[in-house]
């Protein structure tokens, strides 16, 4: 599963010693299951463990556009 975004401006992605440009006006495809399985972001995130969502972590997790069960942005 993905959702889809449009790019609003010109941006230049860097990581891991590459640069990616992001031209204004490109639909970027954000893989959902690869963000909510990423260790880097979710401790054991391989497990089912929804005490990490208490306690402002649902608002953490949502202000860093990593939690996005249904898609991010306004409806």
């Amino acid at each position: 599963m993905a959702t889809t975004r449009r790019c609003e401006e010109d941006v230049e992605l860097k990581f891991d010693g590459k640069h990616v440009k992001l031209e204004k006006g490109m639909n970027v495809d954000i893989p959902i299951q690869c963000v909510h399985y990423d260790p880097e972001i979710y401790l054991e995130s391989n497990n089912f463990y929804p005490e990490r969502f208490d306690d402002g972590g649902l608002k953490s997790y949502r202000d860093r556009c990593v939690l996005i069960p249904f898609g991010d942005g306004p409806r």
